[in-house]
């Protein structure tokens, strides 16, 4: 069992009540609960502060480790407050103390189950978190070296404003947002953070979710004009859209509310609400490339399916769909048994939800401008005349 950072809190209880006892004259035998090297530690004072309250709040009796080490309410009070309050020696300080003062209630309950310090774990996670970020700038950047000849010729030369603007997010907001991420999760930064990732992690979610808005409206807007612009298309996919929008303002503060971290900024758990987003990511996938094979069904019986646009459509919806369905399907299975995903979903997301929306953006425009073929249907013309992405 992987214990908690919040175990090392029920220590301090434990020890400071030892020590106030001990100097009251107590009996040699609660002496003996408090290690040697624990016993002279000078217990600050933001944590005395915040054990007294939790204690109160969970009622936990003064010598009572068992409560103090196991109780959900004292947990939560406790490291709440302390991860607000104090500094990040003492979260430290408390790492250590965990596995020294509540390894005999772990043992006691799970008497068949190995502990692994979380001083020992977070740390080589938090590694690898901040390894996979600078991968995924790599990546970016390398996308972006890629690119960039295409991007000038096809984007800021020749290309409407709404164009630009959704590439601009999809390429340089990506970039930016990969940028701050892989900064603040530097140890320098880690420490400044002081426990208090929430903030952080908002950030960390808003980028993806950003660059997820855009390039399902450039799927949309893709889908809509593949079916030469007709009103009921756009009405229904614009009411889908806004209704998904809705439902991640409602589901994103609950998200928030739901997220623990250790002093690491490592979160322990995902947020019970992120398989219903994932789910909805899916669909909305799903439901494009449905789309955009329904319309190739359609030039096969009128006689026009080998057109190079329509196998693009096709073509770019179902890579799409395919990353996005096993990008989700993989991090929902690794998130079930190792019960952490926040330090390798971010990296990925943001790297796949920049990826795909620019080549997307940057094929189609293409297309557009090196064909040299007459556009015959009023289907693909519509597609090419309108410069929609």
């Amino acid at each position: 069992m992987h214990m908690r950072l919040v175990f090392a809190l029920a220590n301090f209880f434990v020890i400071t009540c030892a020590q106030g006892i001990s100097s009251a004259n107590s009996p040699p035998s609660l002496a003996a609960v408090v290690p040697r090297e624990i016993s002279s530690t000078s217990i600050p004072p933001c944590v005395l502060q915040c054990l007294t309250q939790a204690a109160q709040a969970a009622d936990c009796g003064m010598m009572d480790r068992t409560c103090a080490c196991t109780n959900a309410l004292f947990q939560r009070t406790s490291l709440s407050c302390i991860q607000s309050g104090c500094l990040p020696l003492d979260q430290a300080t408390a790492t250590i103390l965990q596995e020294e003062q509540c390894r005999t209630v772990s043992s006691a309950m799970n008497p068949t189950t190995q502990t692994v310090p979380a001083s020992t774990t977070s740390p080589n996670v938090a590694i690898a978190m901040n390894i996979g970020k600078a991968a995924g700038l790599a990546l970016l950047l390398y996308e972006h070296i890629l690119t960039w000849q295409e991007e000038v010729q096809y984007i800021w030369r020749q290309s409407t404003w709404l164009i630009k603007i959704s590439f601009l997010i999809s390429r340089y907001f990506a970039l930016a947002g990969h940028i701050v991420n892989v900064v603040y999760s530097s140890p320098p930064f880690l420490q400044r953070l002081n426990g208090n990732c929430l903030p952080w992690f908002k950030f960390q979610m808003a980028v993806p979710m950003v660059l997820l808005f855009n390039m399902e409206f450039i799927m949309m807007t893709r889908v809509y004009a593949l079916y030469n612009c007709r009103l009921w298309v756009g009405v229904t996919l614009g009411i889908w859209y806004l209704f998904c929008r809705a439902y991640n303002a409602w589901s994103l503060p609950i998200a928030f509310s739901q997220i623990e971290t250790d002093i690491h900024c490592v979160p322990r758990r995902t947020p019970d609400n992120s398989r219903w987003f994932c789910l909805l990511v899916v669909l909305n996938q799903a439901i494009f490339w449905y789309l955009g094979y329904w319309k190739y069904r359609s030039a096969v019986r009128d006689g026009w399916s080998n057109h190079p646009l329509i196998r693009l459509v096709i073509r770019d919806n179902s890579l799409a769909f395919l990353l996005l369905a096993g990008l989700l399907t993989t991090t929902s299975q690794y998130d079930f048994y190792v019960k952490q995903q926040g330090h390798v979903v971010f990296c990925i997301l943001t790297c796949v939800l920049s990826i795909i929306p620019c080549r997307m953006v940057l094929n189609t425009r293409s297309f557009k401008y090196e064909t040299h073929s007459d556009i015959e249907h009023a289907q693909l013309s519509t597609v090419v005349a309108t410069g929609i992405f």
